[in-house]
């Protein structure tokens, strides 16, 4: 096992916003999504680039998933993530962002298309890298 830090990047937001990310894990084994951790929000901003970065827990034996859900910070005062508005979700494997997605080649970060369940077509693209 070895740490990995994750850094996130937004970009074709479909509006400026306080925005703010939070990075959930799941090893093939477990049934739920656990929350690893959140970014700093970024105000007024269409395309956040995140500079407190996420720590997890790299197992190479281990099928591990990354879920990153993107938030506008509809009620700053209000802890809860529900209260905020959900914007969209996406997700990878932890090994592809480990590796970047190119076996032996130069790392680039892994990008995703943020999807909401309630919503057609794209709301915007996430950016990760370890």
């Amino acid at each position: 096992t070895s740490r990995v830090e994750l850094h996130v990047s937004c970009f074709d937001l479909r509006k400026k916003m306080m925005a703010r990310c939070v990075v959930y894990l799941k090893r093939s084994q477990d049934a739920k999504w656990a929350e690893v951790g959140k970014t700093e929000v970024i105000p007024d901003s269409s395309e956040p680039k995140f500079v407190k970065s996420i720590i997890v827990d790299f197992n190479f034996e281990v099928q591990q998933k990354v879920r990153f859900e993107m938030y506008n910070i509809t009620s700053p005062s209000n802890k809860k993530m529900s209260a905020q508005e959900f914007i969209g979700s996406a997700e990878a494997f932890l090994a592809e962002i480990v590796t970047g997605g190119a076996a032996g080649g130069d790392r680039q970060p892994v990008r995703r298309t943020l999807e909401h369940h309630q919503r057609q077509g794209s709301c915007g693209s996430l950016l990760v890298v370890a």
